[in-house]
């Protein structure tokens, strides 16, 4: 019996490391990316100064050769200095035409793929960069009065502490959950909703209002795992329906439309941001995942097995119609790096951003205020959280640069970045189709996207 399992372990392998190689024999070699979509910039020329103009020069070279050597596919570019636009780059190819939309579509040849250069349009899947839009549109409902962070979230949504099935002492402790607390990771709300659960409504029903019900129900029975404030932990997935829970509450409308009305029509840049509930006619906009011929980081043979599986079902995951069709204000936003830059653009320069004041000077210092002095606490980890009222509680100097402690933004599991520094006036957006995976760099900070930063910071800010 146990050689018969050894033999089907073995089998299994097998098969994984065949379409691990075929992943990588579809994808162009960077020569051939290059010669179709070289990096190149598509920002207005009267809108390019003599430093933002050296430092393009100089990201241009640095993409070209990240693509490369074959570990970029696809890449936007952008960045906001004082509120106006000074970087905007992209470069690369996007996929098209494939002819099959099995699970097992991976192993075909790139014989049945076509690839077109990507633009400044094209829309990129960014998983968790996606709670810093989510974290920016309850801002917007802070700033027109409509929720206080400090109050506790049952004040809002009452039916978020289910008195049916929670015990006494559970009630008493989640009652104490503020908003602030609660979408700062800080809540204890940290269980994920099992796998059978997910499977049954994504992938059996197929019904996306089902399963943001089955959300917002699953948090209301959820207790918590410590005394609000106390400690931080990441929430991943179930951040969606805290988030998601409160806002809808809030306004009686869905999430997606309140990012619409209160973000992407103010920023008029309608069609390049979407808490997922993508239309149909939007996917063809869409850049899909891809695996990179070579590994972020030098790895060995089990690192890299163990990174070729997690790139294989979290890029098929993500390029799934199914996953477009879902709101999950943690987890699924399609957008532009110019439309996510220009939203941290307005946060790093007052609120207000290309004639549009998207939220008042009060509220944003009122942001930057929290995240500075407000007490921080500790993570299983060790490491201090602060807190950032939605947005990535954890600094991240290597990203971040010298002001970290002050900058807010979120990163996304593959390596998208959008981040903003209030103290230079300074967002950055970069957008990648190549998934780095976590298990090999054990955090969502790609060193290809940190290279970036670190050029643009230093030649935007050093002159």
């Amino acid at each position: 019996m146990l050689l018969l399992l050894l033999f089907i372990l073995c089998f299994f392998i097998l098969i994984i490391i065949f379409c691990c190689k075929k992943i990588q024999t579809k994808t162009l070699s960077g020569y051939e990316i290059l010669s179709i979509s070289p990096a190149r910039s598509v920002l207005n020329e009267s809108s390019a100064s003599f430093s933002s103009s050296k430092t393009t020069l100089k990201l241009i070279e640095i993409i070209n050769n990240q693509i490369l050597n074959e570990r970029e596919i696809a890449i936007q570019v952008c960045a906001y200095l004082k509120g106006k636009e000074v970087i905007n780059i992209v470069g690369g190819v996007m996929a098209v035409k494939r002819h099959s939309h099995n699970w097992l579509s991976f192993i075909q040849s790139s014989s049945s793929i076509s690839w077109i250069p990507i633009t400044n349009q094209t829309l990129f899947m960014s998983y968790s960069v996606c709670k810093g839009v989510s974290a920016t549109t309850l801002l917007t409902l802070v700033d027109k009065g409509k929720v206080k962070y400090e109050n506790p979230v049952s004040h809002y949504w009452p039916e978020f502490i289910n008195s049916k099935t929670l015990s006494k002492s559970a009630i008493e402790q989640k009652s104490l959950i503020t908003v602030q607390d609660a979408i700062s990771h800080r809540g204890g709300l940290i269980t994920e909703p099992s796998l059978l659960y997910i499977l049954k409504y994504v992938f059996i029903k197929k019904n996306w209002k089902l399963f943001w019900k089955f959300g917002l129900s699953f948090v209301e029975k959820m207790e918590s795992k410590w005394k609000s404030g106390t400690k931080a932990e990441y929430h991943k997935v179930v951040w969606s329906w805290i988030i998601g829970g409160i806002v809808e509450k809030v306004t009686g409308n869905e999430f997606s439309n309140v990012t619409q009305i209160n973000i992407v029509e103010p920023l008029n840049k309608n069609n390049e941001m979407f808490i997922g509930r993508l239309p149909k006619e939007q996917l063809k906009r869409v850049c899909k995942l891809e695996i990179a011929k070579e590994m972020p980081i030098r790895c060995g043979i089990v690192s890299w097995f163990i990174g070729r599986i997690e790139q294989i079902f979290i890029t098929k995951l993500g390029n799934s119609v199914i996953w477009s069709e879902l709101c999950l204000p943690s987890s699924n936003g399609y957008f532009t790096a110019s439309s996510l830059a220009k939203m941290y653009g307005a946060l790093a320069n007052g609120g207000f951003v290309e004639n549009c004041q998207l939220i008042s000077l009060k509220t944003v210092n009122e942001l930057f205020y929290r995240v500075k002095y407000e007490k921080v606490v500790k993570s299983s980890d060790g490491e201090f959280a602060r807190v950032t009222s939605g947005f990535i509680p954890w600094s991240c100097p290597e990203l971040y640069g010298k002001n970290a402690e002050i900058c807010v933004g979120h990163s996304g599991m593959g390596g998208c970045t959008a981040f903003c520094d209030p103290i230079t006036g300074l967002s950055i957006c970069v957008l990648k189709s190549a998934y780095e995976p976590i298990s090999i760099l054990h955090s969502s900070t790609s060193p290809d996207v940190v290279e970036i930063c670190n050029v643009i910071r230093d030649g935007l800010l050093s002159s």
